[in-house]
């Protein structure tokens, strides 16, 4: 970690969810009454209007709303996902059933004890848990851990990458369940930025802001397909499961690709701004005492490590 580092850009995208979806809490509950079943879907709506805004910002350059409105996006992405996890029982439990399946049987008692406390890890930090199935410290298609090579990929080989992203992301878990006796997950916004920049940093500065636009507004428009896919009828277990791990997994692009348009921006601007800096600008007057606890906590933590060492 950097030294004076921001607590904003300390906390966690799973504890980013919770402090907005009580900031919003009044407009979460006009949805739903007025709404009901649909709210998730109009939730949605929020997002694809701050992505429409933020194309809007940067068709005009106009930087101060661009950071504004990339922080507003990600705060209707954190509604959304809330509102998944509270409306789909098999949210976090597609999430669990991975990791579970990825360690597999274990027979030690003190192997039983690891996997518990990753469990519990899972739960506690679902949705970064949900971006590093996708991202799990490397690009999922190439497998470099930085300077991803997909561009000089051939289609076929793209194809057949996409095809084993699974079976990858099952050896990264169990190689840290088995030689670290952990799951080492980006735990904050700042990591998550930092980890994104190192493997794909070199693509974002040869691709174009708009084609990084591009791809945003792309992949939102693929979570609302595996949204719209989620609400068919009629589906068995088995589908409905599967189509929840989809969706996890464009939630993940999403997520991507929105903070590679901030890293693209840094890059252009000679700027080191983080999200956190994008929603202390935007939202600190706003915020709930949910995040303002979360920092204070945050803090309070690093005051008993430094009692500690002293």
């Amino acid at each position: 970690m950097v030294k004076g580092l921001s607590p904003w850009d300390r906390l966690s995208l799973t504890e980013y969810i919770t402090a907005f979806s009580i900031a919003f809490r009044k407009e979460r509950e006009a949805d739903r009454q007025k709404y009901g079943e649909l709210a998730r879907e109009i939730i949605w709506l929020h997002v694809i209007e701050e992505i429409s805004e933020l194309a809007e910002a940067l068709r005009e350059m106009n930087l101060g709303l661009i950071y504004q409105n990339i922080a507003s996006a990600f705060s209707w992405f954190c509604v959304f996902i809330n509102e998944l996890r509270q409306t789909e029982d098999n949210f976090i439990k597609v999430i669990l059933d991975t990791i579970n399946k990825a360690i597999g049987r274990v027979s030690s008692e003190g192997d039983k004890n690891i996997k518990v406390t990753i469990l519990q890890k899972v739960e506690r930090y679902y949705a970064d848990v949900m971006v590093f199935l996708k991202y799990p410290g490397c690009c999922p298609l190439c497998g470099r851990t930085e300077f991803c090579n997909c561009l000089g990929m051939l289609e076929s080989e793209c194809e057949r990458a996409k095809g084993e992203v699974d079976t990858l992301v099952e050896r990264k878990i169990k190689h840290m369940f088995r030689r670290e006796q952990d799951l080492r997950v980006p735990l904050s916004l700042y990591e998550w930025q930092e980890m994104f920049a190192k493997i794909y940093g070199r693509l974002d500065r040869i691709l174009s802001i708009d084609q990084i636009a591009f791809h945003l507004m792309e992949e939102t428009g693929e979570v609302a397909r595996a949204l719209r896919y989620l609400r068919e009828h009629n589906s068995t277990e088995t589908e409905r499961v599967a189509k929840i791990r989809e969706l996890q997994k464009e939630l993940a692009d999403m997520f991507d690709w929105l903070i590679a348009l901030l890293i693209k921006l840094n890059f252009l601007l000679g700027k080191e701004a983080t999200l956190g800096d994008a929603i202390s600008r935007t939202f600190g007057n706003r915020l709930s005492d949910a995040i303002k606890t979360l920092i204070q906590h945050y803090e309070m933590k690093s005051e008993e490590k430094r009692g500690g060492k002293a």
